[in-house]
């Protein structure tokens, strides 16, 4: 799990839930280790499955404030359906969860092929609850094309931006355009990698309104 608090508040709002590896050796394995070969032997469908479930599961049986959310990410190559997206509300009613408290975060996979089946799942998810997150924004050649044409309603900040925004001017105008425009496009704008006072102090600057 890793914390979202509100840059505001400093309230909790909830977690991404993310997939780890504990390799037989000891060693913890993060999705860039064994992402690629999931899709290539065609896992990406399961391992969202999983993760959803996990998440669903989460939240049936949290004891803390009922508005606290969990998200998850899910490949765009997923996400590539109305019927996806049904079944994924179909879910949160069998969990007796509460949609409003499942985040699913689109990744950036997948090109422009995607973004027309996007439209059609974010929105049959929104219809029923959900909030939908571009994430990893800035870190792909089609996000702006896909926040453009997906009706998403966060907008992740990728976390390399936060990075380089610490000593870099020029990286902290363009994130300062991205979050102004993500207020534009979306409700809420959320900055990962957000490490120490000194990152809260620039994103809280900036006018994002969660922190990772």
């Amino acid at each position: 799990f890793q914390p979202q608090h509100s840059i505001q508040s400093g309230a909790l709002r909830g977690a991404e839930l993310l997939a780890r590896w504990h390799h037989p050796d000891g060693s913890v394995l993060t999705p860039a280790a064994f992402l690629e070969a999931f899709a290539e032997h065609g896992l990406l469908e399961a391992l969202t499955d999983y993760m959803l479930a996990s998440a669903f599961e989460c939240l049936a049986t949290d004891g803390g404030p009922g508005s606290r959310q969990i998200a998850v990410n899910v490949p765009a190559v997923v996400a590539d359906s109305v019927h996806w997206a049904q079944s994924v509300a179909d879910r949160a009613i069998a969990a007796g969860v509460d949609p409003a408290r499942l985040v699913i975060e689109i990744t950036e996979d997948g090109g422009k092929r995607c973004n027309q089946a996007l439209v059609g799942a974010v929105t049959q998810l929104r219809l029923r609850g959900f909030s939908c997150a571009i994430d990893d924004f800035g870190s792909g050649s089609s996000s702006l094309e896909r926040l453009l044409q997906v009706p998403f309603s966060e907008l992740k900040i990728e976390r390399g931006m936060i990075a380089q925004a610490r000593t870099h001017a020029h990286v902290r105008s363009v994130l300062a355009s991205i979050v102004a425009m993500g207020k534009q496009l979306v409700t809420t704008v959320v900055a990962e990698g957000v490490e120490d006072a000194a990152d809260l102090e620039m994103v809280r600057a900036l006018g994002c309104q969660v922190s990772q």
